[in-house]
């Protein structure tokens, strides 16, 4: 519902402003989950020559994390790690590409679990 439109319906001024800022929320969420979908699934082909597919990526520093701590670290803990770091950073400084990264990393786990549940 357009501005002038609340004010007709007897809106008050507060309740215009949370629905203006509700409405920015959702068009940032949206930019969010476009951009996350465009770096998981529609990922250039330069990128993966630079660093590689991305979910053999992972498994590889899933192996180099577990060898470094004695632990068994699988690639889902892996996605779960850099999920949690973006997380982290976003307490100190927030910032839409830590939350952009977080929902990639989330995106692409769930791309990995079901190609490894084919």
């Amino acid at each position: 519902m357009q501005t002038n439109n609340l004010e007709k319906h007897g809106a008050s001024p507060v309740v215009r402003h949370i629905l203006i800022i509700t409405d920015f929320n959702k068009k940032i969420i949206m930019n969010i989950l476009n951009e996350a979908d465009e770096i998981i699934n529609k990922r250039s082909e330069e990128k993966e020559r630079m660093y590689g597919p991305f979910e053999e990526g992972m498994e590889r520093a899933a192996l180099i994390a577990s060898g470094c701590t004695g632990k068994k670290i699988t690639a889902e803990d892996m996605y779960m790690c850099m999920v949690a770091l973006k997380l982290s950073r976003q307490s100190y400084f927030e910032k839409t590409d830590n939350l952009l990264d977080a929902v990639a990393y989330l995106g692409s786990l769930q791309n990995y679990i079901n190609k490894k549940n084919k």
